[in-house]
């Protein structure tokens, strides 16, 4: 597994099933999508089920929420597999080549910890 993308999301129906397809896009194919519901009241919970249907690399966690989320990502890490994490939040949308360019980069300069991008 190289990348292992973290989404937290609250009441995020709105634009999480754009976020997932600009997941789904990537020009990479060797990653997982960690997505934490932090108590969601909307219909966060069943967009999350239909992706996670959809495409086994989509997983979800449930917390009874409240605790914002930073909180709710954090229990997604100790579950990633990836080399690499991108951290994404439930209203963002990555261009196609976004984690091929992050991966290219982390790969190439191993004093670099941390890559971000506007892609």
């Amino acid at each position: 597994m190289k990348v292992s993308v973290v989404i937290s999301v609250f009441n995020g129906a709105k634009y999480l099933s754009e976020t997932l397809d600009s997941i789904l896009n990537q020009t990479i194919n060797n990653w997982e999508c960690w997505i934490v519901n932090d108590g969601s009241k909307d219909d966060t919970q069943s967009i999350i089920d239909f992706y996670c249907r959809k495409d086994s690399r989509f997983l979800s966690e449930y917390t009874s929420g409240g605790e914002g989320p930073y909180a709710a990502a954090n229990i997604a890490f100790p579950r990633c597999k990836g080399e690499y994490i991108a951290r994404i939040d439930a209203d963002d949308i990555c261009l196609p080549q976004r984690f091929e360019k992050q991966i290219k980069i982390l790969d190439s300069k191993k004093n670099i910890n941390v890559c971000g991008s506007f892609s």
